[in-house]
């Protein structure tokens, strides 16, 4: 026991001091045979030298191989490595590829549910061939039949976005979840590989707090006036917050008017509070302009206002998407006015005024009793003064019938088929009572109607509507006079005129305005050289001036009220002027002042109206203490 214990060199150490130690012979391995033998000549030994050196030589040979290929890779991973670094940019990372789902997180059970994906290409390289893959249970069951379907989006360049608006219809329980799965396939160029991005967005089955309601059209004609009825419900058991709404308008679309008024731009309102179960409506109105087949949508979004922006929302609960198709009118009336197009005509106060409807039937059927009716309007409407040869005027509805018993073509109108009527009014200037209409104006509602033969007996009546508005520019007109012994300035000097000492004269600027507010009215006119300025003016309320390097005289009238010089007295002013004469002047009447020229804009139609009076010169005609001999530079 003891002697297990041991460990091998003290067992060893016993056996050699062993008395009865006895050395045992081993068998041996042998080495592996080496041929040191020396050759026997120096050729042997050249001969041994040469082996060597061939083995020298191959080794120096593997050694320099493996040398130039470190330095092969090392350049080509530096080549890499800046490669990488200046054109990494332009890789295509999914990372750099976003898709945004706009729309409600909340939805009713069965109903359409509006989303718009939104894709975002933020590589610096396009993505090509992009399709976008929509996957959602077709049951109540997340785990129940899949619906899906693929759209394409086409190619999206660097920096670009496209959007794809889609509906989808979930079922679940009350407060569930739904996942909507959206994947996004694509390639890249000197790829044939395809990659994938993908993105789940979760719809809770559930009637949100919110609730918003479009009742507008669905399609239009270009150039059509629309109305949009917008309606935020409260669903909720409990009154709502301070609430604001944003309209996103689509391309096309010319706002007018909204109620109640934005409190932002024309696309942010504020709507309050609404009580549990209570609603609130805002209407906006404007024209939607595009081309046949457009599509126009409308994204309203409401919640709350952020916390440091007033009008910005910080929480969406609920958006609502409303599309409005554009299509041409299949039966067409529009009125038009010296061969211009538009919706608002300017136009002058008293004349009498010629305008055309043109209609056609862009059908591919026959349209039988057609029938167009004009609607007058307007402070500036006379129905005295509406007439047309193959119309009819109904004074009591104040309308301008077109039917097939005027005009024989409208009992049956073929598919392509157009035509022209003409009819005259005269907008006016003053009421019953003699009084300026101020800011005067006719409007001439037209709408065509007819009755679309279909096949068989069956019939579809079609119509349309378009609205012009002619505006009655003011009236604005400036006229000058001379006076020399009668006026608000004393003048001096013989009369007639002569060459012996100066005479002055008051030169007197009038100005009438009939129907509107002029802003920013002027006249102005020149000194000739031989004619000097004195500086005294009437009354001393008016704004006139002299320049004595252009010789120009300035009156600046600011603004200029209806009325003037109609329901209320001319606007006036004077200036002297001092008339050196010559004797080569002797027999003539010479100018005093050239031509005055008056200008100022016209508030209500915004057009820039200009008016002239011929010079003045010594023919004192409007002053009745002179006589005509005294009007000619004496000899």
């Amino acid at each position: 026991m003891e002697e297990n214990k041991k460990s091998s060199i003290e067992k060893t150490e016993s056996e050699l001091y062993s008395p009865s130690f006895v050395s045992k012979e081993k068998n041996r391995g042998m080495m592996s045979g080496v041929d040191n033998a020396l050759p026997h000549s120096w050729d042997g030994l050249k001969e041994k030298e040469g082996d060597m050196s061939k083995k020298s030589n191959v080794r120096k040979s593997m050694y320099r191989k493996v040398f130039v290929s470190s330095v092969v890779f090392f350049f080509v991973a530096v080549v890499f490595a800046v490669g990488s670094a200046f054109l990494g940019g332009s890789s295509i990372s999914s990372g750099r590829i976003d898709i945004n789902v706009l729309g409600n997180t909340f939805t009713e059970g069965g109903e359409p549910l509006p989303l718009t994906v939104e894709v975002v290409n933020r590589n610096r390289g396009p993505i090509t061939l992009v399709d976008l893959s929509v996957e959602y249970p077709k049951g109540s069951s997340p785990d129940s039949e899949k619906v899906r379907y693929k759209t394409s989006l086409g190619d999206i360049g660097a920096g670009s976005k496209t959007e794809e608006d889609i509906e989808v219809v979930l079922f679940g329980e009350q407060n569930g979840i739904q996942n909507i799965v959206f994947t996004l396939e694509y390639k890249i160029a000197s790829s044939n590989s395809i990659f994938k991005k993908e993105v789940v967005y979760p719809v809770t089955i559930a009637r949100s707090p919110i609730s918003i309601f479009v009742d507008g059209p669905t399609d239009t004609s270009s150039n059509q006036e629309i109305t949009l009825s917008i309606k935020i419900k409260q669903d909720a058991s409990q009154d709502s917050g301070p609430l604001g709404v944003t309209v996103s308008y689509p391309p096309g679309f010319q706002f007018e008017e909204a109620t109640p008024a934005p409190v932002q731009g024309q696309d942010v309102f504020n709507i309050g509070e609404i009580s549990a179960g209570g609603e609130k409506e805002i209407l906006i109105k404007g024209k939607m302009f595009g081309e046949e087949g457009d599509e126009r949508s409308f994204r309203i979004y409401t919640g709350e206002f952020s916390s440091d922006n007033a009008t910005a929302l910080g929480v969406v609960l609920s958006s609502y998407i409303h599309t409005i198709s554009i299509r041409r009118p299949f039966l067409e009336a529009s009125l038009v006015y010296n061969d211009a197009g538009g919706d608002t005509y300017i136009v002058e106060g008293g004349k009498e005024l010629e305008a055309e409807i043109r209609w056609a039937n862009n059908l591919p059927d026959r349209i039988d009793n057609a029938e167009i009716i004009l609607d007058f309007s307007g402070s500036a409407y006379d129905p005295t003064k509406v007439s047309a040869t193959k119309g009819f005027w109904r004074q009591e509805q104040n309308q301008l019938v077109f039917t097939k018993s005027s005009v024989s073509d409208f009992a049956s109108i073929a598919p392509g088929e157009e035509g022209t009527l003409k009819f005259k009014f005269t907008p006016k200037t003053t009421n019953a009572s003699g009084q300026i209409v101020q800011n005067p104006n006719v409007t001439i509602s037209v709408s065509i109607k007819g009755d679309q033969v279909l096949s068989g007996s069956n019939q579809n009546t079609v119509s349309t509507l378009e609205q012009k508005t002619f505006k009655i520019s003011s009236l604005y007109k400036v006229s000058g006079r001379v006076l020399q012994r009668s006026g608000n300035i004393t003048n001096s000097g013989p009369l007639p005129p002569n060459s012996s000492s100066p005479t002055t004269y008051t030169i007197v600027w009038s100005v009438t305005n009939s129907t509107n507010v002029l802003s920013d009215g002027t006249v102005r006119a020149t000194l000739p050289s031989y004619v000097d300025w004195t500086g005294a003016t009437f009354p001393a309320t008016e704004n006139i001036s002299y320049n004595s390097v252009t010789r120009e005289v300035v009156w600046r009238l600011g603004n200029i009220a209806p009325s003037v010089g109609y329901n209320s007295p001319v606007r006036e002013a004077s200036f002297q002027v001092r008339l050196n004469t010559s004797a080569s002047q002797a027999g003539t009447s010479p100018v005093l002042v050239d031509v005055s020229s008056a200008s100022g804009r016209d508030e209500y139609t915004g057009v820039m109206l200009e008016s002239n009076w011929t010079s003045l010169n010594t023919r004192l005609g409007s002053d009745p203490l002179t006589s005509s001999s005294e009007w000619v530079v004496a000899y």
